[in-house]
């Protein structure tokens, strides 16, 4: 019932707490040995304040999940990166050629690579994770 953009404002604006990343279904909270037991109880205790002032609806099953088709791939990767290429926004990429990797992270697998087609499934998929970012294409 929460994006995890909103809850790391939710965790920033009330509790003061920054975390590492937030995307459209989670957030990735580090830790390290500096930490103290005060800052786990807070951020347990802010997820759990937060919890309880959600609406709770069913878990999805990873199946119910929409996932990106297998990419196409048009040119090797090495002769795409060695090829003329400029940044457009993400959203004017459908039928473009990558020039770079585009790797979200969680879970750090590369959505496509240089030399493949970006179709407008992956364009729509990339968009809904973390905006309308600028990506590298080939050069018409």
């Amino acid at each position: 019932d929460i994006s995890g953009y909103a809850l790391e404002k939710n965790l920033v604006d009330k509790y003061s707490i920054q975390i590492e990343m937030a995307s459209k279904n989670h957030i990735i909270a580090m830790t390290s040995v500096a930490d103290t037991v005060y800052g786990f109880n807070k951020l347990e205790n802010a997820i759990k304040d937060i919890d309880t002032k959600l609406t709770h609806i069913p878990v999805k099953l990873l199946e119910d999940y929409k996932y990106y088709k297998k990419t196409i791939s048009v040119i090797h990767p090495r002769a795409a990166m060695e090829k003329n290429s400029s940044l457009i926004k993400l959203s004017q990429s459908t039928g473009k050629i990558s020039a770079d990797y585009y790797i979200p992270s969680p879970p750090g697998i590369p959505v496509f690579i240089p030399g493949e087609l970006i179709t407008g499934e992956i364009t729509e998929y990339c968009l809904s994770l973390y905006g309308d970012s600028q990506i590298r294409v080939l050069e018409d």
